[in-house]
């Protein structure tokens, strides 16, 4: 029975020795001798960074690799293989299917040999254009094809989705030179759209917008490559500064769905810059931006606060903690983590924040992930 399962670092010798091998045999009909072995003698030092990088999924029967396939946050299916003694056995399905599955890109898109083009087409992929490469001075032939993702859209988004982007999201200062997908792009306008008018807030998506990261602040925060970004604030008012980070989050965790990478941002960018890009009127402040695009990494975690530090009393139910948990999981300044929450004697919930600096912001970051963990059918917020 074929099982798949994730991707371990000990995968990578025989994936390299399965690729080799599935190029020169399952290919022969499509490529010539010179063309294949140009193809197979890529070089795979850089396989494990990218494997771990991405969504890598492996095959395997009785212990014996017969499979790989990895897919990046943005869609692209990076590489597909079946051994060649098990072709035709819908295990070449099953990994782009799972693959699928757990990417919420608005679009897949696949560079496909002549040999897989065909079952590309079968899984409703279209050519949107005839490629060549060239590897050791031989040139090969193949397509880039793309198809929609139909689960992609705002109301597909389960809340199961939300959560693993919480668990998977890390702050990224340095972004590739990559435009927003379109699709992605339209999304998260009409979500910020959205948020602006629920939480009296203005927000504002700046895309292709080089000033406000080009300085020296921005060099100061470590921050390259940024040319998107959310501006977030409004006139000011008791409630702003949370209300900034309960809606700025909630872009944030849909942008990580759709396989973007982002990173609060307080100080070290020019607000000057890009309040004047973003059209802020007089007498509306900015509070926050946040960075968005294609992270050159996906970020790397922060030890923070476990969550029985994050909440006070005993007896506690699971929906209660399972939002306890979500919370521990919010991006705050510093990594200060200095909010708490509480069960009232009415079911309510109590959240506080303690003192320092954007800890207001931080408060409305976490209420959101209490709210996605939680369920908020479970409780309501105390006055």
């Amino acid at each position: 029975m074929v099982k798949i399962r994730k991707y371990r670092p000990e995968d990578l010798g025989g994936m390299a020795a399965l690729f080799r091998e599935t190029v020169r045999t399952v290919c022969a009909n499509d490529y010539s001798e010179k063309e294949r072995e140009a193809w197979a003698s890529a070089d795979t030092s850089g396989w494990d960074a990218s494997f771990r990088a991405h969504d890598t999924l492996v095959a395997e029967e009785e212990g014996i690799l017969v499979g790989f396939a990895d897919m990046a946050e943005d869609g692209y299916l990076d590489r597909l293989y079946v051994h060649k003694d098990h072709q035709r056995r819908g295990i070449a399905s099953a990994l782009c299917g799972a693959l699928e599955e757990r990417c919420r890109a608005p679009v897949f898109t696949v560079h496909a040999s002549k040999t897989a083009r065909p079952f590309f087409e079968k899984r409703g992929y279209a050519v949107a254009e005839e490629r060549t490469v060239v590897r050791k001075e031989v040139t090969l032939v193949n397509y880039k094809m793309e198809k929609s993702n139909e689960k992609s859209t705002l109301a597909e988004f389960a809340r199961e989705d939300l959560l693993r982007a919480a668990e998977e999201r890390h702050s990224v200062r340095r972004y590739a030179d990559r435009a927003v997908a379109e699709d992605a792009a339209s999304l998260l306008s009409a979500e910020a759209e959205k948020c602006a008018a629920e939480g009296g807030i203005c927000i504002r998506l700046l895309l292709g917008e080089e000033k406000a990261f080009g300085g020296l602040m921005a060099h100061y925060g470590k921050f390259s490559g940024v040319r998107n970004y959310f501006l977030l604030g409004g006139k000011k008012s008791a409630d702003l500064e949370e209300k900034v980070g309960y809606f700025g989050e909630r872009l944030v965790l849909l942008a990580q769905a759709l396989g973007l990478n982002t990173c609060w941002v307080a100080l070290t960018f020019s607000k000057k810059a890009a309040k004047k890009a973003a059209g802020f009127a007089k007498g509306e402040k900015s509070v926050c931006a946040i960075a968005l695009g294609y992270g050159e990494t996906r970020g790397v975690p922060h030890r923070g606060k476990p969550p029985e530090e994050l909440c006070r009393g005993k007896n506690l139910p699971e929906w209660f903690l399972r939002g306890v948990g979500c919370a521990a999981n919010a991006p705050t300044a510093m990594n200060q983590q200095k909010f708490s929450f509480s069960l009232k004697d009415d079911g309510s919930v109590s959240a506080e924040r303690g003192r320092g600096f954007y800890t207001a912001v931080d408060l409305g970051i976490a209420k959101y992930h209490f709210e996605l963990g939680a369920g908020q059918e479970n409780f309501t917020w105390s006055k």
